[in-house]
């Protein structure tokens, strides 16, 4: 399954700063800008937490490694790609298609 990074936000640090952690400590990236694309709720009626979504440009790796985390491969994958998979049933996470849906009107990709 192909899935975003993500992490809890902790309790000294904005979303903004959490989603820079986590995207360096899953992913070994960092990126030149991160753009807030908001705060949604998975399921309200089940659910009470918040997804803050990201969208980062000039993503580049690290100097650190990512953490090391058996059941993580990093995969970078074209923006043509992350479409032909959302269209014909690639297994990818609803927080993927979230963001390139909001990314993609807000004229980021």
């Amino acid at each position: 399954m192909l899935e975003m990074p993500s992490g809890h936000v902790g309790t000294d640090e904005s979303p903004v700063q959490a989603a820079w952690r986590e995207l360096e400590e899953e992913t070994g990236y960092v990126g030149e800008v991160i753009e807030y694309l908001g705060a949604y709720k998975i399921s309200s009626s089940r659910i009470n937490n918040d997804l803050h979504l990201f969208f980062v440009d000039g993503a580049r790796k690290a100097k650190s490694q990512c953490a090391e985390d058996s059941h993580i491969e990093v995969v970078t994958v074209p923006i043509d790609d992350l479409v032909r998979y959302m269209t014909t049933g690639v297994c990818i996470e609803m927080a993927a298609l979230a963001i390139y849906c909001l990314a993609q009107q807000r004229g980021l990709v």
